[in-house]
């Protein structure tokens, strides 16, 4: 990875600093709107760089911090934090990206000087040049505790370890690892094979899924306004795992959907796009902002079709049983809010702003949901249920215990040859070696109302 050296000096580091800064010191969530600040550099080289330091910090940190524990006779204060993630970003810099010796330390105490704090450049100097001398030995010293060493907090390697004791070193290994950027086509607009064949006159390398029908997957992420056809809405971006909801609710002309957690909203434009003869389709969201964000989307890849009636509310789920009392809906899909332990590798803040006490919190949130939503469904309806979770008690365990609870539902199986049944529904790992497509970490089962 080679940015334009004119643009690092004065931008891309800079930025990088301040965006790990509101993650770190203010607990902001790594999200679009905190990565807004690299659109300030104009060469897309910058932008790449800037995004690569951001995500790899904050996949590493874990192992990074515990580094700097040992280079440092005493924390950095707090009020100093800025000093702290320029020594994050130089050991990423030395351990990752393999950027020369004097290149990572000269830039990194330029950054600590530009940053009006040049009592701390000796100190970073000295760091940074320690980890240079005896980087073997204090790397083995930090990787003797795994959790360390896969760069995980300790409760979340202990839940890793309860839940999938054979897989889960390679679990924490894909959540340090760059996702793939997966491309759903839109079938009403254009043929999988006929987009496969203009991202080849582009040069633009990507294979096309056995197993998800509309799926295509770069070989080397891209921003999405460059892909072709993208404004058009030919094509939108969107994991093989979440790409799997569509097909599981079995739609059928006629149907009438509700979208209960839409945002933000792939999953509601791959049901119009797969079947176009819905009578109806709600979508729903507590975020009046997502939801004006889906409409957006919507109109980018021209849904829906003229005969389907497209409905957006903004309210909170957990009201919808009273708001919607008069309507019950054939297809109803439950994206349940959840510990989003599937999706780490795409999401590395979730490993420090989870907490366990979320866990038990979420718990309670779905199973509400479930029930509330229960009410809406028609009978001989279906309920799709889905997280990006792969803590058990989350998904078969939530769902074992509603069927227990509910005479009149009943598990309608399915068959996912990438994932891995489970007593109740197919649970994916992330990660290829854990799964045949590279997806994302999620869990779907579905429920049919018997009456």
């Amino acid at each position: 990875m080679k940015p334009s050296q004119k643009k690092m000096d004065t931008d891309a580091r800079v930025i990088s600093q301040q965006v790990l800064l509101s993650i770190l010191k203010h607990h902001h969530s790594l999200t679009p709107e905190q990565l807004k600040p690299l659109e300030k550099l104009d060469d897309p080289r910058d932008r790449r760089w800037a995004r690569e330091i951001i995500y790899g910090v904050m996949r590493w940190r874990v192992r990074l911090d515990a580094i700097i524990s040992r280079l440092l006779n005493k924390p950095i204060k707090a009020k100093d934090q800025d000093v702290h993630i320029a020594i994050l970003m130089g050991l990423y810099q030395l351990i990752y990206m393999r950027t020369p010796d004097h290149a990572a330390v000269s830039v990194v105490v330029n950054l600590v000087k530009r940053s009006g704090k040049p009592w701390a450049t000796g100190l970073v100097n000295a760091s940074l040049r320690r980890f240079i001398r005896e980087q073997d030995k204090l790397s083995a010293l930090v990787d003797q505790n795994d959790a360390v060493r896969l760069s995980h907090p300790d409760w979340l390697f202990s839940e890793f370890k309860k839940n999938w004791p054979q897989q889960a070193e390679l679990i924490m290994k894909n959540n340090n690892t760059r996702a793939p950027m997966t491309l759903r086509v839109n079938k009403n607009l254009s043929a999988r094979n006929e987009y496969s064949l203009q991202l080849t006159k582009k040069s633009i390398a990507h294979t096309c899924s056995e197993l998800q029908p509309d799926a295509i997957t770069l070989e080397q992420p891209m921003e999405s306004k460059l892909l072709p056809g993208y404004d058009a809405g030919v094509v939108s971006v969107q994991d093989s795992a979440a790409q799997c909801a569509a097909a599981l609710l079995c739609l059928r002309k006629g149907n009438k959907v509700l979208d209960a957690c839409a945002a933000p909203g792939g999953k509601s434009a791959h049901i119009l796009e797969s079947c176009s003869d819905l009578e109806s389709l709600t979508v729903l969201d507590i975020d009046p902002v997502r939801v004006e964000s889906i409409k957006k989307n919507m109109q980018r890849l021209r849904l829906p079709a003229a005969n389907i009636k497209l409905e957006y509310k903004v309210m909170d789920a957990l009201f919808s049983g009273k708001a919607l009392a008069t309507q019950r809906f054939d297809r109803i899909l439950l994206d349940a809010p959840c510990s989003a332990t599937g999706v780490i590798r795409r999401h590395p803040d979730i490993k420090f702003f989870r907490r366990p006490a979320d866990i038990e919190k979420l718990l309670a949130l779905q199973y509400q949901l479930l029930t509330t939503l229960w009410s809406l469904l028609a009978p001989k309806g279906i309920l799709l249920y889905a997280t990006c979770s792969i803590f058990n008690t989350e998904n078969s365990q939530q769902i074992q215990q509603f069927l227990a609870a509910n005479d009149n539902a009943r598990e309608l199986p399915f068959d996912m040859p990438w994932a891995l049944k489970m007593p109740v529904g197919c649970q994916i790992l992330p990660g290829n070696d854990l799964n045949t497509v590279n997806a994302d970490g999620f869990y779907y089962a579905r429920i049919q109302r018997v009456n």
